[in-house]
């Protein structure tokens, strides 16, 4: 076969291909990340294909095979997704259940719903579900004339939800707390990261410099930054937060390995150079934005940046103002 029809509709190489793009578009379903990168990888290799007149096909096989080894990945992916799906499906259902026998949904109870659906908590979905079933059986047994044993075991049942309901109140405002709690974490350690790459004296924070050891000198303080950024306490704090309940849509464990690597190397500054320091802190980084957006849904580097802005504006206006009573006076 001519090379340049290698690719041509109905050949091997167009066959090849759809089902490594059917590969990318079903990882994109099953919410895997980076498959746009893989589709411009496969692109790139099928222009030097064609461009070598067909002599150089190592990167297009290779990219063939790397994305076909993404399948276990997907059918993760996708059954993670399905259980998701069933859960939401289920306590959509329960919910006009609910509605119909004269429930009605608190906004806190709402908010939490809609919470664990944006970050995908199923099991607390399922309790949701739980309670609100629960909540129905109660609902209905009220419309029935109520004999002496119903009324008695009805206010025992009473007692319970109510124990329930504030159980439920108190664990949304612990979960809502942690949340905040954790994400203020990320985003101080995000603002010392940005710090330390900023400072003028950062190389003098790595290897052996002796003006870091010295107390009251730029570099010393320097190097106290580093070294709270280092401290491993911050990230089993983050960790310890998920398991309670404040999911970040998950605190995957590539995140939390990236963070505490990151740290560890960061914990001997004398033993690593510049460009492997700052290397490991813009990994640092990424890693935090990455949490913060799955614990807010928002941009932590533009939130930092607004801040920045308006701390500045009140500066400044702060400023005129002094200038203008100094004037006055």
């Amino acid at each position: 076969m001519n090379p340049s029809d290698y690719f041509n509709e109905g050949s091997e190489g167009y066959l090849q291909t759809k089902q490594a793009i059917d590969m990318i578009n079903a990882g994109r379903a099953a919410g895997l990340q980076g498959m746009d990168q893989y589709e411009q990888e496969l692109k790139a290799s099928i222009a030097i294909a064609k461009q070598s007149g067909g002599k150089n096909w190592k990167g297009f096989d290779a990219n063939r095979q790397a994305i076909a080894g993404l399948a276990p990945q997907i059918q993760v992916g996708v059954e993670q997704k399905n259980k998701l799906n069933e859960s939401a499906n289920n306590i959509n259902a329960t919910i006009r259940i609910f509605e119909a026998e004269g429930g009605e949904i608190s906004e806190g109870r709402a908010k939490a719903i809609v919470n664990a659906l944006q970050s995908g908590n199923i099991a607390e979905l399922d309790t949701y579900n739980n309670l609100l079933a629960d909540e129905i059986k109660t609902l209905a047994e009220r419309k029935r004339p109520v004999t002496p044993e119903e009324k008695i075991k009805r206010d025992i049942d009473a007692q319970k939800l109510a124990e329930a309901k504030q159980k439920a109140k108190m664990e949304e405002e612990e979960f809502a707390n942690a949340r905040r709690s954790a994400a203020e974490t990320l985003k101080d350690k995000y603002k010392a990261i940005k710090s330390i790459k900023n400072d003028p004296n950062i190389k003098s924070a790595f290897g052996i410099p002796i003006s870091r050891l010295m107390p009251g000198t730029d570099e010393s303080s320097l190097s106290a930054k580093v070294g709270q950024l280092s401290n491993q306490e911050w990230i089993d704090s983050l960790i310890e937060t998920k398991a309670a309940g404040a999911t970040f849509g998950a605190l995957t464990e590539k995140e939390g390995a990236k963070l505490a690597s990151a740290a560890t190397l960061l914990s001997n500054p004398s033993a690593l150079n510049y460009e492997t320091a700052n290397a490991e802190l813009q990994k640092m980084a990424e890693s935090v934005k990455k949490l913060y957006k799955k614990s807010t849904g928002k941009d932590l580097k533009e939130e930092v940046k607004a801040e920045e802005e308006a701390a500045k504006k009140a500066r400044e206006e702060t400023g005129s103002q002094d200038m203008y009573n100094q004037f006055r006076n």
